[in-house]
């Protein structure tokens, strides 16, 4: 499962479970949040720092996948080549024609000096010249799409293309996710605000590990939801993340002493 639509389950579970929980009903009957509340556990989810769907930027014969799913990539690493004898003779091509044009340019001006050819034919030429420039440069924008290098550094999450397979322009070819610290999201009640901030510290139980980790609050969301009456928290988990990955999930709790409440 992807990790967005991971991600949008609980999220969804976590409001629900806002909504219905003892917790909310004593908020909003009170007003106010005392310090057990605020140390009362709230479901999380870990997620990338930044993934992407990396799609097909032409159409053509998908030559090499070179990282598998589940390996691990640096930054400017080739992930996949396509065939691009096509666009490598249409390079070839445009590179023919430039010169062909400034060999006829160079010739024109030499003319001129001799004055056995006009202003307009001088012009001519030169435009024939920029002409060509312009073609090359398309040509090797389209051979450069041949290649699909990695923008971070991160791993391969899925990989629905096929070696060999011949995609269309956009088809899905893989999706990655970074390689930097995780990031703890949850959904805390909006009257938090009054006490929580960047920089505020909480504890994380990983389910899926039965291992505790630390996070800091680094975003807070922008806007309140205003049926769970609930925002967005996003903190950057704290030290090391062996055996961490994206879309585990467990039970965050704030330090209350640590928060300034």
């Amino acid at each position: 499962m992807p990790t967005r639509l991971v991600r949008s389950c609980l999220m969804a579970a976590m409001a629900a479970s806002l909504i219905s929980s003892p917790l909310m009903a004593e908020q909003n009957s009170a007003g106010n949040v005392s310090g057990e509340e605020q140390r009362e556990s709230l479901r999380v989810v870990l997620v990338p720092a930044r993934e992407a769907r990396i799609s097909a930027p032409m159409e053509g014969r998908l030559m090499e996948l070179p990282v598998p799913e589940g390996g691990a990539f640096r930054k400017g690493e080739v992930l996949a080549r396509f065939d691009c004898s096509t666009r490598e003779a249409d390079r070839a091509i445009a590179d023919a024609r430039l010169e062909k044009a400034r060999l006829r340019y160079q010739s024109q001006l030499e003319l001129q000096q001799l004055q056995a050819v006009s202003e307009l034919d001088v012009l001519l030429a030169k435009a024939d010249q920029e002409e060509a420039e312009a073609s090359l440069k398309q040509a090797r924008a389209a051979a450069e799409r041949c290649i699909v290098k990695a923008p971070y550094d991160g791993r391969i999450v899925k990989t629905p293309a096929n070696q060999h397979e011949i995609l269309a322009v956009n088809a899905p070819l893989f999706d990655i996710v970074s390689s930097e610290k995780l990031r703890a999201e949850l959904l805390v009640p909006s009257n938090w605000l009054s006490w929580l901030k960047q920089g505020s510290k909480l504890d994380i139980h990983v389910d899926e590990l039965d291992m505790d980790v630390t996070a800091v609050v680094t975003r807070m969301g922008s806007r309140i939801d205003p049926v769970s009456q609930t925002i967005s928290i996003y903190a950057t988990i704290d030290g090391a993340q062996q055996g961490l990955l994206p879309g585990m999930s467990g039970e965050a709790r704030f330090r209350r002493d640590d928060n300034g409440g």
